[in-house]
């Protein structure tokens, strides 16, 4: 996530920003800061910071009867479909 700053907090939340223009939508400018809930799953919908075969990810995540696929809100960035072999981890839900 580029250039990322990492700061903790003792109720299970964190927040992250970073020095690049956002491929998660074109609203987040150059050091937004966004606070995470640290949780293993999330809802359908749900924003969250994923670890994706070695890179790390702000994505939609979506979850359908068939497949799961970690959605851009930046239109210009296809979906990433989760295959069986893929190694998928999430760190949380962005709440804010």
């Amino acid at each position: 996530m580029g250039n990322g700053v990492l700061i903790r907090h003792r109720l299970r939340c964190f927040a992250i920003s970073w020095g690049f223009i956002s491929r998660l939508s074109e609203k987040l400018l150059r050091w937004s800061k966004l606070w995470v809930h640290q949780q293993d799953q999330l809802e359908n919908g749900d924003i969250g910071i994923f670890y994706l075969n070695g890179n790390a990810y702000i994505k939609k995540y979506q979850k359908n009867k068939d497949n799961v696929q970690l959605i851009s809100l930046n239109k210009k960035y296809a979906p990433i479909q989760i295959k069986p072999e893929m190694e998928l981890r999430t760190f949380g839900k962005v709440v804010k």
